[in-house]
């Protein structure tokens, strides 16, 4: 009897990864150490990267921006040559080729109804990655904010979508929300220091949308850390944000900018839109 037939793997993990693992979309299994990628499973990875380049008519420049990794990396890759971290590499593009994956399978911008609220979220949006400035959208509950602004999301390859829970407004819980809706591994266990590292350089020089939506929640009245967080982040990178929230925000900055509170300032000069 094999060692797999001593310890059957539960079925739910095993239809999960066989799913994975025969789907177009992945060539490593979840899970796999970066040190555990072979040269093969890389080479892999880039046959699968090169038909989704053919499919959907991309260059090699339009998938480094949008999966956030370096360019002569990827064309040395591509070229069959190891680079510096290739094992990262060839599992950050095979993350990023399954999240593109479900992306083409989520509703469309065209499967709802495109109301005038969601016109006028899809304009921010753009204007906001045009500009690669900070947009901000508020209203009250019920407009039907937060499914434009998935559909923005789906719309944008490379864009990340969240929304702040209460018990996430703490830099660090924002900080691992970001990163594990951009889809970097063990955010959990990284501290707020590493984790603006490893988001900087993610994101720093590419145009994805970081959308963050219930973002008055970040307005305490307290020391706004989370919300200066989010500044540094767009000043490091350049990276353009849609923020979503009700009309308190909005109010809160304009209170603090009234009473001559500089930090807030600088946050509100940094909205374009």
């Amino acid at each position: 009897m094999s060692q797999d037939e001593k310890q059957p793997q539960p079925a739910m993990d095993k239809l999960v990864q066989d799913s994975r693992i025969g789907s177009a979309s992945r060539a490593i299994r979840e899970g796999t150490a970066p040190e555990a990628v072979t040269w093969e499973q890389a080479q892999a990875v880039m046959d699968l990267l090169r038909a989704h380049q053919q499919r959907k008519g991309l260059t090699w420049k339009d998938i480094s921006r949008s999966a956030g990794v370096q360019g002569h990396y990827l064309y040395r890759l591509n070229a069959g040559h190891r680079t510096p971290r290739w094992q990262e590499l060839a599992m950050d593009l095979d993350r990023w080729l399954e999240d593109e994956a479900k992306r083409e399978a989520a509703p469309k911008p065209t499967d709802f109804v495109m109301t005038r609220v969601a016109e006028e979220i899809f304009t921010v949006a753009e204007a906001a990655v045009t500009l690669k400035c900070i947009g901000l959208v508020h209203g009250p509950s019920g407009l039907g904010k937060t499914m434009a602004l998935k559909a923005v999301a789906v719309e944008k390859p490379g864009s990340a979508f969240i929304s702040v829970r209460t018990a996430c407004t703490a830099p660090k819980g924002l900080l691992q929300s970001i990163g594990a809706a951009l889809g970097l591994r063990n955010v959990s266990s990284e501290s707020p220091r590493a984790m603006t590292r490893r988001l900087e350089e993610l994101l720093i020089g590419t145009p994805r949308l970081i959308i963050i939506d219930e973002i008055h929640k970040l307005a305490t009245g307290g020391d706004d850390k989370a919300l200066h967080v989010l500044r540094d982040l767009y000043d490091a990178t350049g990276a353009p944000m849609l923020w979503s929230g009700t009309t308190d925000l909005v109010a809160y900055l304009e209170r603090g900018q009234a009473r001559g509170h500089e930090p807030l300032a600088q946050i509100r000069r940094r909205i374009g839109i």
